[in-house]
């Protein structure tokens, strides 16, 4: 990362990620340096090696999930893995807009990938296309139940695709292995 890294929205208050609305000054240009605020006690609470085993160790979707994503109150000592990580950086990567101005959030989200690769792969054929939940994160506002043939319209990042298309890291738009995975082939085997 270069210094003088610059994101552009403006900061958001935490509530606002659970308007149904985004407030009217959200798409303002607002430059800004990259702030960050390194929590080591949160990252070692909710990124360890336990927690992965215990996350990889779900039975279903829903459970995955839950230990995923899910969390308790902000202020609480036990975040999500990914929400966790969010936290333990800080700052900018704690703000939905902004976050992925971040070149961290895309390390952080990598590997956000990498887990719930690790977790199909541990039952390929009943996990590869397991969903569980709505369309919209916190269900916020209500929808509809995730569906592999809902489609996801990308705007302006890419034409419109099918839930079905996505949920596969070798098939699709996508082309990508992590070759250290349980029972995932070697790079020789590709």
């Amino acid at each position: 990362m270069r210094a003088s890294t610059t994101l552009h929205f403006r900061n958001f208050r935490i509530a606002e990620a659970f308007l149904t609305e985004l407030p009217t000054d959200s798409l303002i240009y607002a430059p800004h340096c990259l702030r960050r605020d390194l929590n080591s006690p949160m990252m070692l609470n909710n990124t360890n090696q336990t927690t992965v085993d215990r996350l990889l160790a779900s039975e279903n979707i829903h459970d995955f999930q839950f230990l995923l994503s899910d969390s308790g109150p902000l202020d609480s000592a036990w975040l999500s893995p990914h929400v966790g990580g969010h936290w333990a950086i800080g700052q900018d990567l704690r703000d939905v807009f902004t976050s992925p101005g971040d070149p961290a959030f895309w390390l952080h989200h990598g590997m956000i990938d990498n887990l719930w690769t690790q977790w199909q792969n541990k039952d390929l054929e009943n996990r590869r296309f397991a969903l569980d939940g709505t369309v919209t994160s916190f269900n916020n506002p209500p929808s509809q139940n995730a569906t592999l043939d809902y489609v996801l319209d990308w705007g302006y990042v890419g034409k419109p695709r099918r839930v079905g298309e996505l949920m596969d890291t070798k098939k699709g738009p996508y082309c990508y292995r992590y070759s250290y995975v349980e029972g995932a082939p070697r790079p020789e085997q590709w």
